[in-house]
């Protein structure tokens, strides 16, 4: 759930994950919240800008057609980027790149992605007493110099079809390895986006995102 302010000019976006944890970002969020707000007529210019937890993020709608909008979002710089993290995770070590894009990733990489892997990692990663924060986890499969294949197990929210910052942090960590070259097609299993690091300096985040309803949810201000 994305709760959405305004302040000036600007907004902001608050995150609820689905066991009611507060995230600091979601990159599909944002560009989900840009879509909303741009269709709504809230957010009429090409460029908007969102207060998030990790900080002020900018937003360029690309393309847009009817209810679909294509946004190419401004994440801010890869932080706290750390190669060959040795992870005990009960049966074995677990190599990692572990990296924060506004929030906590570890990512490993396979010879091919393999969905039980995920499923079976991503608990025993995720509550890590390495992270006692949490974390979120990707798992990276190299298709081609530009090219790479992710499963996602999203911190609070368990297996998830796409993540914005989880493409970003499996892209990054993808160059920081040397397997891949900006830019870099992340396949989700919930469809493509398009991560660009250039000069290893910000990073950018592009995909799509659609109003599919609209609604009005009234709070009842009684209590039982």
């Amino acid at each position: 759930m994305l709760l959405y302010g305004v302040d000036g000019s600007r907004f902001t976006m608050t995150v609820i994950n689905s066991d009611g944890s507060v995230a600091e970002i979601s990159g599909n969020g944002l560009r989900c919240l840009a879509a909303f707000l741009s269709y709504a007529g809230l957010a009429p210019e090409k460029k908007l800008e969102v207060a998030t937890g990790a900080g002020l993020l900018s937003l360029e709608n690309v393309s847009s057609e009817g209810t679909r909008f294509r946004f190419r979002a401004d994440m801010g710089p890869a932080r706290q980027i750390m190669k060959d993290v040795e992870l005990d995770v009960g049966d074995g070590e677990l190599n990692l790149t572990t990296l924060s894009m506004g929030n906590p990733h570890a990512v490993t990489f396979v010879d091919r992605f393999d969905v039980s892997v995920l499923r079976r990692l991503g608990p025993r990663v995720e509550c890590h007493a390495r992270f006692p924060s949490r974390t979120n986890f990707e798992l990276v499969e190299v298709l081609n110099d530009h090219e790479i294949r992710i499963g996602i197990w999203e911190r609070g929210a368990g297996e998830t079809a796409s993540s914005g910052t989880g493409s970003a942090a499996s892209a990054v960590a993808s160059m920081v390895k040397g397997f891949v070259s900006s830019p870099v097609r992340v396949q989700c299993p919930g469809g493509e986006i398009e991560v660009d690091w250039p000069g290893r300096e910000r990073v950018y985040v592009t995909g799509d995102a659609v109003v599919v309803a609209t609604g009005r949810y009234f709070e009842s201000a009684s209590r039982t």
